[in-house]
């Protein structure tokens, strides 16, 4: 499974995109990235919500969480 494939109805998709921290939720309709780092803002098609859970290096990467809201509207 891949950032960029989506789950079918009823289905919810745990996206790991790298070793330690990331990962995307998602519904058919809906995407939250948590912690992301590691990763290209490219990669996010859509994104609802981004998450972080502290704000250490390896967990928030501020010019990324910039980036892929402004990719992604979120």
């Amino acid at each position: 499974m891949t950032i960029e494939e989506s789950p079918s109805k009823n289905e919810v998709f745990f996206v790991w995109f790298n070793r330690y921290a990331g990962v995307a939720i998602k519904t058919p309709t809906k995407t939250i990235v948590i912690d992301p780092v590691d990763v290209k803002a490219r990669d996010f098609k859509a994104v609802d919500a981004v998450l972080i859970t502290h704000e250490h290096y390896d967990h928030l990467d501020q010019p990324l969480v910039s980036e892929i809201q402004k990719m992604t509207n979120c």
